[in-house]
């Protein structure tokens, strides 16, 4: 079986792709933001250095980009190869029996315009914020349900976003809640086990930024301290 994986080259992809090593499937990789290949992946069939320029950079493009999305979203197409155009053209070349995106926003947006070209199967898999928080927004949330029409399986590592791709519009296969990153080897971390009393640190993994709030995990432990 050839399966194309569409996704950011992030551990969490890196995983859930890297355990379909030494199987009979015939992997592939392509990340729609032209990232380098992840060092657990290098055993794929994988694209990369693709994005290159249709006419020369343009003062004022990243600004462009940046301010007003949509607008770049336009010309971007007569500026330089899309992720859309570079991967209607992979398609066409594997004939992938499979096309798997991993993410939302980068990784299944492009695929629209190609799916609407090109008859593929498509499974998605929503990882994080990339629906609870975008569907919220209408311009997001209608790309979403366009996304959720044409997908034929999705994925989830929480109950919550099969109930939301459903009220979305969704109606095709639902597997099973899955870990996003694919699971752990659980017997790595047993010599980090400690009995609590022989604890002292409290390890914290979080963001701040605009879909982090790390900082409120830190105040709930000052509350609990006090």
């Amino acid at each position: 079986m050839k399966i194309l994986f569409v996704c950011q080259q992030y551990i969490h992809s890196a995983r859930w792709i890297h355990q379909l090593k030494d199987t009979e499937h015939q992997i592939y990789v392509f990340d729609c933001l032209d990232n380098p290949i992840h060092k657990y992946l290098l055993w794929t069939n994988f694209t990369t250095d693709w994005q290159k320029r249709k006419i020369p950079y343009i003062k004022g493009e990243h600004f462009i980009a940046k301010k007003l999305p949509r607008i770049y979203e336009f010309i971007s197409p007569f500026l330089k190869v899309t992720a859309s155009e570079r991967l209607e053209k992979l398609i066409k070349e594997i004939k992938p029996d499979l096309v798997h995106s991993l993410e939302m926003l980068t990784q299944s947006y492009p695929l629209l315009k190609v799916h609407a070209k090109l008859n593929f199967l498509w499974a998605y898999s929503s990882w994080g914020s990339d629906m609870f928080l975008y569907h919220q927004n209408k311009n997001h949330q209608l790309k979403i349900k366009r996304v959720l029409s044409r997908v034929s399986f999705f994925f989830s590592d929480n109950s919550r976003d099969y109930s939301l791709a459903k009220q979305l519009g969704y109606k095709n296969e639902c597997f099973e809640v899955l870990p996003g990153g694919g699971g752990y080897h659980l017997d790595t971390y047993q010599s980090y086990k400690k009995p609590q009393l022989s604890r002292n640190l409290i390890l914290i993994k979080g963001y701040q930024h605009w879909v982090g709030r790390a900082l409120k995990v830190l105040e709930a432990l000052a509350l609990i301290n006090s």
